[in-house]
């Protein structure tokens, strides 16, 4: 099998893709324009305890307040974790806790923390964490998360990956010394790629990602539609000709459950996931559909759960979410356009390929006011590192555009 990983370490996006026999596996997408929370380390302080809800709030600098709950609370008061499973006797207002962030904020919910801190430095796992909050002016950030480039290849440049094309210099270069440092066998699988080529690919598979149906052999089908409570899977065997009619519902069921296990990697989907396998009121269907899912799990990075079968035939089953979906990422919840974070990303790419391929001319970004605003609000090193690859100041004119086109590049 044939391993090969894609990352396209943008200015204001890094996004990978894992292939297996050139099969998209697994995708990773962080936006420098949005940073995500996530593995960060913070000195926060317990603005409110909810006995009833069994979860504690906790101011740590950011935007919302993070949640405690009781079992991620158990080490706040020291390295051991506590026996106790009340929150109230774990935290108290105003106390001083050392936290990391284990998934990012979603919906009306702040990020959710956890006090079992796991540093992603190797020369600092020993570190006692909760000394150092207590020490530290709260809140406070005590450690970040490493950086876009870093954090794909630690999840994805598994021992199985042969080669890892990177289509920048500097990306490149980062790559070598991170993977010599906490990676070293890798680190002679990197090549530099083409940007255009590794951009375009992908973005074909972000596209096809974001599909509802995919298509599986033989002419059936998965359907995925995610609402704001549960993300909803039916199988369906369509023009299924795969098999003998005894034989279809299994086929198709172990076909789908490897899909399935793939799409929730590609689509980072989490939380609740109902699964509409083809008759699984048959035990025996059911064991031999819930064992293949199992094992076509064994990959997956987030915690998993497999739930019984229902009495009407429904899998159900939940999936970690530490960072937004796909889904989330590309898309305004309300309407099925996408969102100004996406399309500022995107057109700061177009940039970046509007300088490579013409060295030396101005460049400016025509943008509709909601894009302009995420561009003028991101941090500004990402303008002057467009800047310094142009040779020059890039502008950002604001203006009315039409539906479907409200940021572009002019050169010259």
């Amino acid at each position: 099998m044939t391993v090969e990983l894609l990352i396209d370490d943008g200015i204001a996006e890094t996004r990978a893709a894992l292939f297996r026999d050139g099969r998209l596996d697994d995708l990773w997408i962080e936006r420098t324009l949005a940073p995500s929370l996530v593995g960060n380390i913070y000195a926060g302080r317990v603005r409110r305890v909810a006995p009833g809800l069994g979860l504690a709030f906790v101011d740590i600098g950011a935007e919302r307040e993070g949640v405690l709950r009781a079992h991620d609370a158990r080490f706040a008061r020291g390295t051991e974790p506590a026996r106790s499973p009340r929150i109230n006797a774990l935290v108290a207002e105003g106390d001083t806790v050392a936290v990391q962030v284990a998934a990012a904020a979603h919906g009306d919910k702040g990020p959710r923390l956890t006090t079992a801190i796991a540093p992603t430095g190797a020369d600092d796992r020993t570190a006692d964490w909760h000394a150092v909050a207590r020490g530290s002016r709260v809140p406070a950030l005590l450690q970040a998360e490493v950086a876009p480039l870093e954090a794909a290849l630690r999840d994805l440049a598994t021992p199985d990956v042969e080669t890892i094309r990177i289509g920048t210099f500097a990306g490149e270069a980062r790559a070598r010394r991170y993977l010599d440092r906490h990676i070293a066998r890798a680190a002679g699988a990197i090549e530099r790629a083409t940007p255009l080529a590794v951009a375009a690919a992908i973005d074909a598979e972000i596209a096809e990602a974001l599909e509802p149906e995919v298509a599986l052999a033989g002419g059936a089908r998965l359907t995925i539609e995610t609402t704001r409570a549960l993300t909803a899977i039916d199988v369906d065997s369509g023009s299924y000709a795969g098999a003998s009619n005894a034989d279809t519902a299994v086929a198709v069921n172990l076909a789908a459950a490897a899909e399935i296990a793939r799409q929730l990697r590609i689509r980072n989907i989490g939380g609740t996931i109902v699964v509409d396998f083809i008759n699984l009121k048959d035990r025996a269907r059911a064991a031999v559909a819930t064992g293949a899912l199992k094992r076509a799990l064994g990959r997956d990075r987030m915690e998993v759960r497999i739930g019984a079968v229902s009495r009407s035939g429904l899998l159900e089953m939940t999936r970690r979410r530490a960072r937004p979906s796909l889904t989330e990422l590309m898309f305004e919840a309300i309407a099925p356009r996408p969102t100004a974070d996406a399309r500022a990303a995107s057109v700061l790419r177009a940039a970046e390929r509007a300088a490579t391929a013409h060295p030396g001319k101005a460049l400016a970004i025509l943008a509709s006011p909601a894009v302009a605003r995420v561009l003028r609000a991101a941090d500004q090193r990402l303008l002057r590192a467009l800047g310094d690859r142009v040779g020059q100041p890039v502008a950002i004119e604001e203006t009315a555009t039409a539906a479907g086109d409200d940021a572009r590049v002019r050169v010259g």
